[in-house]
Formats: C-alpha cells, structure tokens, sequence
C-alpha cells in the first residue's frame, strides 16, 4: 500500500480543485482499477464540460442536489461496484436498486442523470457509460455546491491507494 495525502487548507483554482477531486472520487469508486480523469480526452473531449455544465445547471436550480447526486453514486457503488446499475428500471420480474427498499423514496437525482445522459448522447452517441456520468456527476455536484457557497470548509483528507507495480 502507498499512501496519498490531499490536504485542501487552502483554496485553489477551480481547474486544480475540480481534477483532485474526480480522481479521489475515481480513487474511491475502484482503487485498482486504473481510471483517469483524462479517459475521454481523445474520444469526446467535450464530455467533462457537457456534464459539469449540466450538473451546475442542476446544483444551482436546487441546491439539495448536490448531495442527491453523491449519494446516489454512494448508492450506486455500495451494492456491485460502480456500474450504473442503480439507473435500470424494474422488471416485471425482478425489482432493481433503483425501487428496491432502502432506496425508494429516497434516493434523488435520476431525472439530472437521465438528463446529462441525454445531452451527452446527443453529442457522441454510445461513448460515454451512465457509471462515468454518475460518478463525474457526484464529482461535479460537490464542486458546484463549493462554488455557490458563501463560506467554504477546507478538510484534510487521507486516501489510501493501492499501487498494483508494488504487487
């Protein structure tokens, strides 16, 4: 194990903000898997930006959804990892995440994913999963809610990172 100290004490731009905190929420969603706030660049460059702009649209409309959408990437990842799995609609014979107890009535922010999705799709169909907007969109939400605060709170964090060269 190799161990990563990010402490935000003092404020930064919104740029250099904005990427530490996508890779600590890459960071957390799968450690081992390798993801980089840069996938995209190459496929669909204008991707981030499409559902950064979406989200803000979002966060600035209610300001709740900022927290609505990190805990539904939470939800997301809780059960199977972070698949999108939390956004597939019910069967008639199986119920999903997306109904199922714990999180009916509960869990918010699928009409802002449904809606980055299809603003995203609009521009570069079948580039880019509803698992990467999900979790850019939690990244995106605490942003947008950092930008619209008028006191902001700097916290230290720790991230424990598994380095797979050490293996």
């Amino acid at each position: 194990l190799s161990f990563a100290y990010f402490a935000l004490s003092t404020p930064k731009p919104m740029a250099s903000s904005f990427s530490t905190l996508c890779t600590l929420l890459f960071l957390f969603g799968a450690v081992s898997a390798q993801l980089s706030p840069t996938f995209y660049d190459s496929s669909y460059p204008k991707a981030l930006s499409t559902i950064q702009t979406a989200v803000g649209n979002a966060v600035s409309s209610e300001r709740r959804m900022g927290a609505s959408l990190l805990r539904l990437h939470f939800d997301d990842c809780f059960a199977n990892g972070c698949d999108g799995s939390i956004l597939l609609v019910d069967t008639s014979t199986f119920t999903r995440e997306k109904t199922a107890e714990p999180n009916a009535n509960s869990v918010r922010g699928f009409d802002v994913i449904d809606t980055t999705k299809s603003k995203v799709e609009t521009l570069r169909p079948g580039v880019v999963s509803c698992a990467d907007i999900v979790a850019v969109a939690a990244c995106d939400s605490v942003v947008a809610v950092k930008l619209n605060s008028k006191s902001l709170y700097y916290l230290p964090l720790l991230i424990i990172v598994t380095n797979s060269a050490t293996k």
